[in-house]
């Protein structure tokens, strides 16, 4: 990995995460990040401390992990609010599991 590349990905990315939500948020994240989008099976940490397995920076899902650190939000927010503790979660279809994990924390 080139050096541009990791501080893009190392402190750029990260202060995407800390920005709020705005229009074309995603769109200057992709332009200003670039070719380190192309980085394979990167490890990042959220927020809320889970870390996840990223096979790709331009799937959708891996992306608004590493810019938001959190994928889906509102989603994620209703599953936690109606979630009961030690509840039976199914998360059907998973992928790289989002909220599998975070509901498991």
């Amino acid at each position: 990995m080139g050096y541009l590349t990791k501080i893009r990905l190392d402190i750029i990315a990260p202060l995407f995460a800390r920005l709020p939500r705005f229009k074309g948020k995603y769109g200057l994240a992709r332009l200003i990040l670039g070719n380190a989008l192309n980085v394979k099976n990167r490890v990042i940490k959220t927020p809320d401390g889970c870390q996840f397995f990223l096979p790709s920076l331009r799937e959708p899902i891996g992306f608004g992990l590493l810019i938001d650190g959190v994928y889906e939000p509102s989603s994620l927010q209703l599953i936690l609010k109606i979630l009961t503790k030690n509840a039976v979660f199914l998360d059907i279809g998973a992928n790289i599991g989002c909220f599998s994990i975070t509901t498991a924390k």
